[in-house]
């Protein structure tokens, strides 16, 4: 029981700040509201596959966030509270996945300080309360690198954290576009470089494999918008 306490600690922590009172506040930015009625017309529509607001096509952002939360909206209710949830979802998956990594690379005790430093910043708890893509993609490109990572220096199954890697680069893909693919790539590519490893990730990266399941993942979407809208 006691090495579970630091992770229930958190969790217990995360839910009461990153969920009290989460819709007593109205939406206060531009993109709260412009997300959450897109994702409110989504829900209403019907249609799925187009993002929309006020009737018209949106693409400020790709599908993912309005998936999220049209799927919130309809277990839940449409409402502020519904909006963010996805939001304080992803943020408190961040910390506990922060908790984890840390915790299996540097022990428990790291585990807990690094988690309670990331759940205590400001800006991460605003955007962890907020209807934006900013938790999620975070999140996913986060969970991105920590694959890389352990998928990198761990051995035997644990080369299997690779597929995390392609696959948080993808759902970032779709939640804000090319930037979750450019974040992880930016942290990824200078370390192969600066440590030699290119062969390495050659050789039990699955990059061919890892680069497939990557576009089955990020590119039915943008096929299908530029098959139905075209490219204006």
């Amino acid at each position: 029981m006691k090495k579970w306490l630091p992770f229930l600690l958190l969790f217990a922590v995360a839910t009461l700040v990153l969920f009290l009172n989460l819709g007593k506040l109205g939406l206060t930015d531009r993109d709260e509201g412009s997300n959450a009625e897109g994702a409110r017309e989504m829900l209403e529509s019907g249609d799925w596959m187009t993002p929309q607001l006020n009737g018209e096509p949106r693409f400020a952002k790709p599908i993912f966030i309005y998936w999220l939360m049209s799927g919130t909206y309809r277990l839940l209710g449409v409402s502020e509270f519904s909006a963010r949830v996805p939001s304080a979802v992803c943020m408190a998956a961040l910390i506990l996945l922060q908790y984890w990594f840390l915790t299996s690379t540097r022990g428990a005790f790291i585990g807990l300080v690094g988690g309670l430093m990331l759940l205590l910043n400001i800006e991460m708890v605003a955007i962890g309360r907020m209807a934006l893509t900013d938790s999620v993609l975070i999140l996913f490109t986060t969970a991105s690198l920590f694959g890389f990572w352990r998928g990198l220096h761990g051995e035997g199954k644990q080369r299997n954290a690779f597929w995390i890697f392609y696959v948080g680069m993808a759902v970032g893909m779709l939640t804000k576009g090319p930037v979750g693919v450019v974040v992880p790539l930016l942290g990824s590519i200078p370390y192969l470089i600066v440590t030699h490893r290119w062969k390495q990730f050659w050789r039990s990266g699955f990059p061919i494999l890892g680069l497939l399941v990557f576009a089955l993942i990020a590119c039915p979407w943008y096929g299908a918008m530029l098959w139905i809208h075209g490219s204006s």
